[in-house]
């Protein structure tokens, strides 16, 4: 597993908080981000929802759905070998390996194990970044995981509408200069958009990050939320934000 490929030294098993959850992840290399905790808290599953996270990485999205909705199951993909094996790692240390299920491969493998129209809610963290635009980083990993490199934007959400149900939920976290393209490929997707938030790491800063909800085959208007703060002035977490570290616990 992924201890045989990477060594305990090459790791860390960090804390999650909601509900203790732990969580093994490269030293070096790609790791979670604040992202990842966002967009388990937007997509609000219901309890018995079948979820789908596109690009899992090493399982923080399902650890956390789980964590917040214990009724929930998610089935994770994750291309890359040695991330997939630490989110399958993850599973076992959190004992859920009765809600979450991983598995190794591109959008298609999802496809062809789980069945089209088979997800009451599909979420994704997808690679932010057009391959040539800003550095590369010397990780392969991390690049993989924040430039398109192995999947772009189109591929995720054609990938996402095909296995949500009709009338079923997809939501994702993207970068806010690249929401033209994002609304775009929703549309064309039969996707409608329906609720969309703003985050901003201070109040009078730009937006950096925003969250996106679609439905498919539906007739709604777009909802768009108050913005989503994260740092208030004193450089502390607001309380929205504290909300949304411990769930309410």
């Amino acid at each position: 597993m992924a201890d045989r490929v990477m060594g305990k030294s090459d790791l860390t098993l960090d804390d999650l908080i909601l509900k203790k959850r732990k969580l093994w992840q490269p030293r070096k290399g790609y790791r979670m981000g604040l992202d990842a905790v966002l967009l388990s808290a937007f997509a609000a599953p219901e309890p018995g929802d079948l979820v789908a996270d596109l690009g899992c990485g090493v399982g923080a999205v399902p650890l956390l759905l789980t964590a917040r909705v214990p009724e929930t199951k998610v089935y994770g993909v994750e291309i890359q070998a040695e991330m997939a094996d630490l989110a399958k790692k993850n599973v076992r240390l959190n004992n859920l390996s009765s809600q979450v299920f991983i598995e190794q491969g591109d959008l298609t493998a999802i496809e062809e194990k789980w069945g089209l129209g088979h997800f009451d809610i599909v979420v994704s963290n997808p690679p932010y970044r057009i391959v040539g635009t800003g550095g590369r980083s010397p990780s392969m990993q991390r690049s993989i995981a924040t430039e398109e490199i192995s999947c772009a934007l189109p591929q995720v959400v054609r990938a996402a509408a095909r296995l949500v149900k009709p009338a079923g939920r997809v939501a994702l976290v993207y970068k806010q200069e690249r929401l033209s393209e994002l609304i775009s490929e929703f549309v064309n997707n039969r996707l409608r958009p329906v609720r969309l938030r703003f985050v901003h790491s201070q109040l009078e800063k730009p937006a950096e990050l925003l969250l996106l909800e679609g439905e498919k085959q539906v007739n709604k208007r777009l909802v768009v939320e108050k913005p989503l703060i994260v740092y208030n002035d004193d450089g502390q977490y607001t309380a929205e934000m504290v909300e949304i570290f411990y769930g309410g616990d």
